[in-house]
Formats: structure tokens, C-alpha cells, sequence
């Protein structure tokens, strides 16, 4: 049946992140719906919509924002069935656009399997 894996996702946009990438993040923490252009790898994907928003844990939380100067941050922590790599394909498609995470090397997310020890991703 396969692993449940959790990821926790913290991250500053650049400003100039294209629209559609903001409408997607924005309907993954289901604050949209319908946008325009998917990115390939959620093609045809039915739980596209529940991304960031489904957990299997008693915790889940996405979280999308809007700054004051034009940038935007998100903010999530949820659990998924990750077949097909769908977190490491979701992350690998973000990362050109995240401007900084936390600490010195910009930590962005953790993702964590049941039976696997966790992966940081970092920025640097």
C-alpha cells in the first residue's frame, strides 16, 4: 500500500513569480480553483487540488500570503501517499522560484517517510 511521507514546506517567492506558478500554489492550499495552466507532472493528477492540504496526520496546514512589497511566502505541512516521486517533482518545479527559506542555507522543506530517515532541501 505504500508510505505515507510528510512534508513541511516554509519559503519566501520572488516577486516576479509568473502568475500561473501563484495560482497553482494558491489552489494547492485551496484558496483557488481551476487554474489556468498545470505544471506537467499533476497532469490528469485527481488529488492536484488536495496537495497541500491533505494529511493523513492529525496535522495539516498550507498556507499561502501575500507581502506588502509584492512578494508572496507559503507555509505547509502535509502528509500524501507519494507515489511517482509527486513531493520530489512538486519541489524540484518550485525551487527556481523561492527566494530564501530559513537559516544560512535557506532550508525550504523537510520531507519525512515512515521508514526512511528525513531529507532537508536547501536553497545552497
Amino acid at each position: 500500500m505504500g508510505d505515507y511521507t510528510e512534508l513541511i514546506l516554509g519559503c519566501d517567492l520572488y516577486q516576479d513569480t509568473p502568475a500561473w506558478v501563484i495560482d497553482n500554489l494558491k489552489s494547492m492550499c485551496g484558496e483557488k480553483n481551476d487554474p489556468d495552466r498545470l505544471p506537467d507532472f499533476f497532469a490528469g493528477d485527481p488529488e492536484y487540488f488536495s496537495f497541500l492540504g491533505f494529511s493523513y496526520f492529525p496535522v495539516s496546514n498550507s498556507r499561502f500570503y501575500e507581502c506588502s512589497n509584492g512578494s508572496y511566502s507559503i507555509s505547509a505541512r502535509c502528509s500524501i501517499k507519494n507515489y511517482d516521486q509527486k513531493i520530489e517533482k512538486f519541489l524540484d518545479w518550485l525551487r527556481p522560484y523561492i527566494k530564501s527559506g530559513s537559516g544560512e542555507r535557506d532550508m525550504y522543506a523537510i520531507v519525512t517517510q515512515e521508514s526512511d530517515e528525513p531529507v532537508i532541501y536547501f536553497r545552497y
